[in-house]
């Protein structure tokens, strides 16, 4: 092939690329053109390409901006969900993360919050009897949540009197509740309360505070009641008539009753 052809061949071919290069079909005529299906996203048609530039203040423009949060804007900040988990450091320098067993991230009013889930808490009914020999007895109902978030719920105390005895004076007077975890006092109530009669209820609300220092913990709780009393006790015998001849004897007394399950406690963290 001579020189001459060889050149003709390759005048052809810049021709054909030059012919197709100008013919390209632009990318966009108008803005419209240049649609591009996210709202943080706009775009120009500008000398027939479509210039893109991402929005600030925008809810999908990948940054997670001063107004938005996780509950407002999970596709930037992420997803409020899950377990809570923090990190501690033991005495080496490690760091190892805590996963919490029962408090969960969740949005509220638009922000990322902590606490119990509804599903995640159980009310329980726990029964504990009070006997005073030869003075009365009585039933003690504790209603509580467990598990029990501090300050967000009221543990529910009810006194039954269920049986008197003939030797028992007047009202039965309860004076203090508490409620205690070891030395600790959680919930402490000072009340007169009396039950006169079978069957007589009296009921009270307390709080549950805790000094606690981790998130969650487990408790062996009592309830302590103060309270006092007055029978007749023998005290001799009639010299006339040989019956046996009493007196009213004053007593104050208190119990302390374990309930039967131990309680989770739970601070929720700041």
């Amino acid at each position: 092939m001579s020189a001459r052809t060889i050149l003709v061949i390759i005048i052809f071919l810049v021709s054909i690329f030059l012919i197709t290069s100008c013919g390209k079909k632009p990318e966009c005529k108008i803005n419209s053109d240049c649609a591009t299906g996210n709202p943080c996203v706009t775009a120009k048609c500008t000398e027939g390409s479509c210039v893109k530039r991402m929005l600030d203040a925008c809810c999908g423009n990948s940054k997670c901006e001063t107004d938005e949060n996780s509950c407002t804007c999970d596709k930037d900040c992420g997803k409020c969900g899950g377990m809570y988990k923090y990190n501690i450091t033991n005495v080496f320098g490690k760091q190892t993360t805590v996963m919490i067993k029962y408090i969960s991230l969740f949005c509220e009013n638009d922000r990322c919050t902590k606490g119990v889930l509804p599903d995640k808490i159980n009310t329980i009914k726990l029964v504990n009897d009070i006997s005073e020999p030869g003075a009365f007895k009585a039933e003690l109902l504790t209603t509580i949540n467990n598990p029990y978030v501090i300050s967000e719920a009221n543990v529910n105390i009810r006194l039954l009197l269920k049986d008197r005895d003939l030797d028992l004076v007047g009202n039965v007077t309860f004076t203090r509740i508490q409620i205690l975890e070891g030395s600790e006092v959680l919930a402490e109530k000072i009340v007169t309360k009396q039950l006169a009669k079978i069957g007589d209820i009296w009921t009270e609300e307390l709080i549950l505070v805790s000094s606690q220092s981790s998130f969650e913990e487990s408790k062996n709780i009592d309830i302590k009641l103060d309270y006092k009393y007055t029978v007749l006790e023998r005290n001799g015998t009639d010299l006339e008539t040989r019956q046996p001849t009493y007196t009213p004897a004053h007593k104050i007394s208190s119990m302390k009753l374990r309930l039967a399950e131990k309680i989770i406690v739970i601070k929720i963290p700041e």
